[in-house]
């Protein structure tokens, strides 16, 4: 996942741990982008999800970032860890500062 934010003069991905694991990491992070120096980071929440009659928290991981045009805030859409199973997309809205 990968979006820019001209307003903060940033880039923001996330990325898989490793090769082996798509989709394994709930870190993005956010780089000045001229420098490409590390500037930030941010975990997306885990979710609390209801299946077959069972409620239970999963690990989620981003797929697209969205930053809106102020750079006040990135919309995230993401999955629950394809370690789970369990199929189902998210948003989450985490505040820039």
């Amino acid at each position: 996942a990968l979006d820019d934010c001209p307003a903060r003069n940033s880039v923001l991905l996330s990325t898989t741990n490793s090769w082996s694991q798509e989709g394994s990491s709930s870190l993005i992070e956010q780089y000045d982008a001229t420098s490409l120096n590390r500037t930030g980071t941010f975990n997306v929440s885990p979710a609390r999800v209801n299946v077959r009659g069972t409620e239970a928290q999963y690990e989620t991981t981003p797929r697209f970032i969205f930053v809106n045009k102020e750079g006040t805030a990135m919309h995230v859409l993401k999955v629950i860890r394809p370690d789970y199973e369990v199929d189902g997309w998210l948003m989450e809205t985490i505040a820039l500062q």
